[in-house]
């Protein structure tokens, strides 16, 4: 244990690095299937609480995750063909953290559509906030950016985005800051990340996080509404946890007015501040 220990937990109380946020998104899940799983991703902190699966096209990368021991298991595909491998439903959660950026714009909009087919409960995307240059690099010629993708769009399919590393202009190619000293500003950076967390559009990536439609609503169109609180919590680690409410009104009770909450999602509180949006049946 190192002396300077104690003040990199002080510090990181103060100012949440993005493994907090992203386990936080991740909580609850029994099973994660992580897409374009590269040699070192953050989704292995979840390792022992959830069922962990790893693909990616370059083998390369799969390597060095599995010397690290991320993951439980692994496939070497083509992460635009995942539907090949896994069902519909069959994982509680699916991320892709980095990924569609080093997409085609239109690959990019099929892979978030399969993603949201195989989730049961979650699909989570990191990604920079609109497009970021960046070129190949590590031999692996996967890493190069093709594509943006904004926070409007990203609500527009119906997920919830938070900001990520701070503001925008600080951060360049790889997140490195792009001002000396590097300390002063990713300290800089840090501060701001208490307010652009909450104002997306300013932040240099987003986190974003979709919760899925339980099994029982998909035979027909519904409305959906959905709320994750965050509250404190004097028996945890961190002190808090995230609960999310879900209520579905099917169209069909729309007349009579029948609110029914869907099991597995909490219990709905009419008194939280909502958001609704309209849900077409999953074929």
């Amino acid at each position: 244990m190192s002396f300077l220990d104690p003040l990199r937990r002080f510090y990181q109380s103060i100012f949440p690095p993005y493994e907090k946020e992203l386990v936080k998104a991740l909580e609850g899940s029994t099973s994660i299937l992580d897409v374009g799983c590269g040699s070192h991703s953050p989704v292995g902190l979840l390792r022992g609480k959830a069922r962990l699966v790893g693909i990616d096209a370059h083998d390369g990368s799969v390597k060095k995750s599995q010397e690290r021991g991320i993951h439980d298991e692994y496939h070497v595909h083509d992460v635009l063909k995942i539907q090949e491998l896994f069902k519909p439903g069959s994982f509680d959660s699916v991320a892709a953290l980095d990924l569609i950026e080093h997409l085609e714009k239109q690959d990019g909009l099929h892979l978030l559509d399969v993603m949201e087919r195989i989730a049961a409960k979650k699909v989570v995307v990191f990604t920079p906030n609109g497009f970021l240059p960046q070129g190949e690099y590590d031999s692996n010629p996967w890493q190069v950016h093709r594509s943006g993708w904004t926070v409007a769009e990203m609500k527009s399919r119906g997920y919830d985005v938070i900001g990520i590393n701070g503001w925008r202009p600080l951060r360049g190619e790889l997140g490195y800051v792009r001002y000396k000293p590097a300390w002063f500003w990713i300290i800089f950076s840090d501060i701001s990340q208490l307010f652009l967390r909450g104002h997306p559009e300013k932040a240099f990536q987003i986190l974003c996080v979709k919760h899925q439609i339980p099994a029982a609503f998909h035979d027909e169109a519904v409305t959906v509404t959905t709320r994750t609180v965050c509250h404190r919590d004097p028996f945890a680690d961190d002190h808090e946890f995230s609960l999310t409410y879900f209520l579905a009104e099917r169209v069909s009770d729309a007349a009579e007015g029948v609110l029914t909450s869907a099991p597995g999602f909490g219990q709905w509180d009419p008194t939280l501040d909502i958001y609704s949006r309209r849900v077409v049946p999953q074929r």
